[in-house]
């Protein structure tokens, strides 16, 4: 069962990637283009975090630390986004 909701979460998890650099190929060269583009890094590390629990097993510490930091960056984008719009 969590094997499932991981691949469902990976799944999500590319789709949001993938609208985050539409995105940041809207908004390219403007300053909103740097938060967009931690965004979508962020997305990248948490499917790599994701995958990696799906297919390997390797330290949960380093899963934990992939999946940490891509919320870091999500945060910090939404944080630079907001500060930007205000």
């Amino acid at each position: 069962m969590s094997t499932l909701i991981n691949v469902l979460i990976v799944i999500v998890v590319w789709g949001c990637l993938f609208l985050a650099f539409k995105i940041n190929s809207l908004v390219k060269g403007g300053e909103l283009s740097s938060p967009w583009l931690l965004i979508s890094i962020s997305f990248g590390l948490l499917s790599l975090g994701f995958i990696f629990d799906l297919f390997t097993q390797i330290s949960q510490t380093l899963v934990g630390l992939l999946k940490l930091g891509g919320l870091s960056l999500l945060a910090l984008g939404f944080l630079y986004i907001k500060k930007a719009l205000s």
